[in-house]
């Protein structure tokens, strides 16, 4: 084909493309609204403003060629930054606001939704410093990211029941709001979603939440009692952190997670109830309360789990938990150098993450009881543990949970235990055998990275087990009989 002939084919199918576009949108300004028409589609879309009125009405309809358009959205951008306008009302027609369209209006005071929106998105009235009043007709269904993030001046909101998404920092820094009633059909409350909404003094929770996510009402520090809903199951990290007045907690019984620094620097929380429901506790929960203010030294509890160490360890310490003992907290020992030797229950089932991390002097551990989760990083860098024992009950041992234990020498992992986490067992130089049960079915990458004394691994799995990139199981390790035995 020569070159005139294809440029001449390119143009008759280009062309009728860009004329087919420009037949489906036309710009035009009706009362100082930039208005995009789409008479394929047989509606229109607000693009910005060019008028001089502070008080704006948003059409609902316009007329293009003899033909009426219905107004739909406010696209994105459409007002940002406008420092002229102060009031606005959209009607019925609109259905969705799109992301960043009042996006810093510094001077915007009321805005009046109509029944019929349906979706406001992200950044929609961002920064808007003076906004004092919004209505939320009950049509909304979702409200995206940062949607009223900055609005300083909004005291007051009421969300719809039929509201199903409420996004990640929808109302982050709106340091006037003192009231919310979240609506009735929320599940899971997005993280930051009231952080620094310093002024918030109540808050109503439906009846079908379950999960608070991270920092959802951090900082909110004019909080002081939360009553939270019997649904609820999972409290994610830092969610009350900072809430400086908060002076009690009822936790329901079906919660099974309070995680990391939850509640870290609520300075007045002074009691709480710990319900047997709860299987795992994340580190420092409660630091910088006065709960933890009242405990004496030693080893504090919160309900059965052991919390941590509070004051200084003695010297060659032997950590002994009491016999009903369920859980350890999260890095609840981590860096305690005068620790030796830990002996634990038979009631223990949970040990979190870090529990003992960086404990360099402690030789000796005890699992052989009625554990059933070994966390992240439980021993790593435990430069003195030379031995260990696991019990059947465990089902997976997760990621460095013996990185850098060094003087360990032995491994025996017991029938039961289905997944080694990635860099398990990473620098352990002074590892010279390992036995793997027949229940293994997943090894984590690097999972014995620089064992370079290991010499015997024993695998009794039947099948070959699962892990991610096979060539970087043993880095540095050159035992092929080994590496036979485990059938890479």
């Amino acid at each position: 084909m020569n070159h005139v002939n294809f440029i001449s084919r390119f143009l008759s199918f280009v062309i009728p493309m860009i004329l087919s576009l420009h037949a489906r949108a036309e710009s035009i300004i009706v009362d100082g609204f930039d208005i995009e028409v789409i008479p394929s589609a047989s509606y229109a879309t607000v693009w910005g403003y060019y008028g001089d009125c502070d008080s704006i009405e948003i059409p609902a309809e316009v007329v293009y060629e003899g033909i009426s358009y219905e107004v739909t959205e406010i696209r994105t951008g459409a007002f940002m930054r406008n420092s002229q306008i102060k009031s606005v009302i959209c009607p019925p027609s609109i259905k969705k606001i799109c992301a960043r369209a009042f996006d810093g209006c510094e001077n915007l005071v009321t805005v009046r939704l109509s029944e019929g929106i349906e979706h406001i998105a992200e950044r929609a009235f961002y920064d808007c410093p003076n906004l004092q009043t919004i209505s939320l007709p009950g049509t909304l269904k979702i409200i995206m990211d940062s949607a009223f993030s900055g609005c300083t001046s909004l005291t007051s909101i009421t969300l719809p029941n039929g509201l199903t998404s409420l996004g990640s920092g929808a109302f982050y820094n709106c340091t006037s709001l003192t009231k919310v009633a979240l609506p009735k059909n929320l599940e899971v409350l997005e993280g930051i979603v009231f952080m620094g909404c310093t002024s918030l003094n109540e808050i109503s929770f439906p009846s079908t939440l379950t999960t608070i996510m991270d920092s959802a009402f951090k900082g909110c520090e004019s909080l002081v009692t939360v009553d939270l809903p019997a649904t609820l199951r999972y409290i994610e990290k830092s969610a009350f952190k900072d809430c400086k007045s908060l002076e009690s907690m009822n936790f329901p019984e079906n919660v099974e997670q309070i995680n990391d620094r939850a509640f870290f620097g609520c300075e007045h929380l002074a009691s709480f109830n710990f319900p047997s429901s709860i299987t795992q506790l994340g580190e420092k929960v409660f630091d910088g309360t006065a709960w933890l203010d009242s405990q004496p030294e030693g080893i504090v509890y919160a309900g059965d789990f052991a919390y941590g160490f509070k004051g200084s360890m003695p010297n060659d310490f032997h950590l002994t938990l009491r016999d009903d003992t369920r859980g350890i907290a999260n890095s609840a020992f981590g860096g305690q150098e005068n620790l030796v030797s830990a002996a634990l229950p038979n009631s223990l089932f949970y040990m979190g993450h870090g529990t003992f991390y960086g404990c360099e002097y402690l030789q000796s551990v005890d699992l052989s009881q009625n554990q059933t989760y070994i966390g992240a990083s439980s021993f790593s860098d435990c430069n003195s543990l030379q031995a260990i024992s696991i019990t059947e009950r465990v089902k997976k041992i997760n990621a460095n949970a013996f990185q850098g234990c060094f003087l360990l020498t032995e491994v025996f992992v017991p029938e039961g235990v289905d997944t080694i986490g990635s860099q398990c067992f990473l620098g352990c130089t002074g590892l010279s055998s390992v036995s793997l049960p027949s229940t293994l079915t997943s090894i984590g990458q690097r999972a014995f990275e620089g064992c370079n004394g290991l010499t015997t691994v024993t695998a009794h799995m039947q099948t070959p087990a699962r892990w991610r990139r096979p060539d970087s199981l043993f880095i540095d390790y050159e035992d092929v009989d080994a590496l036979r035995a485990l059938r890479l």
